[in-house]
């Protein structure tokens, strides 16, 4: 009897176990399914949700910086208020540029209107009233036609001398620099494909397929090589590189489908007054390619939370950080997914924290490095030592798996590589100037959609790498393109291919083709 009494209690106590394991895994189901159901009204909202970054309703952490002064439009006098219904919209004038031509049109009153008609005087002329016109003028095709004198001997006919052709940078092609940099702009900065521009070069009247210019294109990315092996020189001195990578297809890499991603990856960085950005092709977006890109390199290197990055913390003398962006979509993310629910809760208050580090960064903008540094020490790290034991504390208060404990728990396995940023003046806290270099491969892409071959990739690469360091020293990739390919042909040592960059301060005379 006794032993069937155990029997009983025994059965008894494993039912109320498994009945506890049932409620608790019933309450995690329950919040798994307030997160999905949470995920799904984000997701039906985000075609309609405006993607900036800025938090609207941040308050401003120091009052009395240039941000919350009036705005530098209104003080200037450059923009003018337009009458909307409900509200005042302020509207931007077009201003034009001192140094664009002018033609001057002079508009008379007719003779017999001359007269004051109260007083049966002439009027006198006592001023002029102007205003302007901007006139498209567009692009018109020129053909070079090269005549080349030949000269032999009146008598044997044996002894000819030809005139020698200036050297092209295409040999044997009709295309001149100045084509060659508008086909490389127009795709690589504009982001226009080759078979829009074929169409838009026909109905200037001539006929030039896609595929010759993309085997152009070819041909000048390996023309332009010099330049980037010199922009990497200085890449490789800079005191901290930003690195980050984008999806390509390519639909000719050997061992992978037409279908399959490959990748384009940019380095950003350089010295005072050279700004280099580099892009390079990889089939895949292992860690092998980010070692690759970064072996040899000491200093800082700055990017996203991938693991695929971790291999470059084993290279000897490179330091890692990374980006703060990051954590903030994260808590931003959250918040959107929570909705109003979320309005002053745990990730509501992780996002202001952030933006107050990102508003003293605002404030220090434009401080030195030195100066930054003491600065950050001052403002930044007792504010990052609150957060961090503010982050410790809010992840016990939420479900791990939720939208918010994911967010915090991203921030707290990087905090180690978020603070390094405390360690010198000349860092930023985040990957913006990576992110920021990629952005025109993904709107143009957009438009070109995928390259066919590896080649056509890395040609892809080298143009971007060109086009965006350009831009990057603040020169106009066209009229730097034109002068560059003009240029290089007549290159023959280093020092004539070093005053091709675009911060040489005694850059050639401007092409003439």
């Amino acid at each position: 009897m006794e032993a069937a009494s155990n029997i009983v209690v025994d059965e008894i106590s494993q039912v109320r176990g498994e009945n506890s394991r049932l409620r608790e895994k019933v309450a995690q189901l329950q919040v798994d399914i307030n997160d999905l159901q949470a995920l799904l009204r984000f997701f039906q909202k985000l075609p309609f949700t405006p993607t900036s970054e800025r938090y609207a309703n941040q308050p401003l952490l120091f009052p009395d910086t240039p941000e919350a002064l009036a705005s530098a439009e209104a003080r200037d006098g450059s923009v003018e208020a337009t009458e909307v219904k409900g509200h005042t919209r302020k509207k931007k004038r077009a201003v034009i540029p001192a140094d664009i031509p002018r033609e001057v049109r002079f508009h008379d009153v007719p003779e017999d209107q001359k007269v004051c008609p109260n007083h049966g005087v002439a009027l006198e002329r006592s001023g002029d009233q102007v205003s302007h016109k901007v006139e498209w003028i567009p692009a018109k095709i020129k053909v070079f036609e090269d005549v080349c004198a030949v000269y032999c001997c009146p008598i044997c006919e044996k002894n000819v001398k030809i005139a020698e052709l200036p050297p092209s940078p295409i040999p044997g092609s009709i295309a001149t620099a100045s084509l060659l940099a508008h086909i490389a702009t127009a795709k690589y900065a504009d982001g226009l494909p080759l078979y829009r521009q074929e169409g838009i070069l026909q109905r200037h009247g001539f006929n030039l397929t896609r595929t010759t210019m993309a085997t152009w294109m070819g041909r000048l990315a390996g023309l332009l090589a010099p330049l980037y092996n010199l922009f990497a020189d200085v890449l490789f001195v800079s005191p901290v590189i930003y690195i980050d990578e984008t999806h390509l297809q390519v639909l000719k890499v050997a061992g992978k489908k037409p279908t399959s991603k490959s990748y384009l990856w940019v380095r950003v960085g350089g010295i005072s007054g050279q700004r280099v950005v580099l892009f390079d092709f990889g089939p895949g977006r292992g860690g092998d390619v980010a070692k690759r890109l970064i072996e040899g390199y000491e200093g800082f290197v700055t990017t996203d939370g991938y693991d695929g990055y971790n291999i470059i913390e084993g290279l000897k003398g490179v330091r890692r950080l990374q980006c703060w962006m990051h954590v903030r979509r994260y808590f931003k993310k959250a918040l959107k997914v929570l909705g109003k629910a979320g309005k002053g809760g745990i990730a509501d208050q992780g996002l202001k924290k952030i933006q107050d580090l990102y508003a003293i960064e605002r404030a220090c903008a434009e401080f030195t490095d030195d100066e930054r540094y003491k600065f950050r020490l001052e403002r930044s790290k007792p504010l990052l030592d609150e957060f961090h034991v503010w982050l410790q504390a809010a992840f016990k208060d939420v479900p791990p798996k939720g939208v918010t404990g994911v967010a915090i728990n991203y921030a707290l396995e990087r905090w180690p590589y978020l603070t390094v940023f405390l360690e010198d003046g000349c860092l930023l806290m985040d990957n913006g100037p990576a992110e920021n270099a990629i952005r025109p491969v993904a709107v143009g892409r957009k438009g070109w959609l995928f390259s066919d071959t590896v080649e056509g990739a890395e040609t892809t690469a080298m143009l971007y790498s060109i086009v965006e360091t350009a831009k990057a020293n603040g020169k106009d990739p066209h009229a730097y393109l034109t002068m560059v390919i003009d240029r290089l042909p007549h290159a023959k040592t280093l020092a004539d291919v070093e005053a091709l960059l675009p911060w040489a301060a005694a850059p050639p005379l401007a092409a003439s083709g």
